[in-house]
């Protein structure tokens, strides 16, 4: 949250362990994190306004969010 993002985007897991990776929608992969937490901010403020893919892998699988960075 919050989805539209204007430069940071706030991420809460029920893991505590996070491989968290934005995607451009062509699939080119933009920035990658891993968190040892199940809350994390990251600073979108380098990527360009458009539509993104937000990839957290953790132990309890993948989950995909699109994300509009403004």
């Amino acid at each position: 949250y919050p989805n539209p993002v204007v430069s940071e985007l706030f991420l809460e897991t029920s893991s505590l362990n996070n491989i968290i990776s934005i995607y451009s929608l062509q699939g080119v992969l933009i920035s990658q994190v891993n968190s040892i937490s199940n809350f994390k901010k990251i600073n979108v403020n380098h990527l360009s306004p458009g539509i993104y893919l937000l990839e957290v892998l953790n132990d309890r699988g993948v989950y995909y969010q699109k994300i509009i960075i403004k």
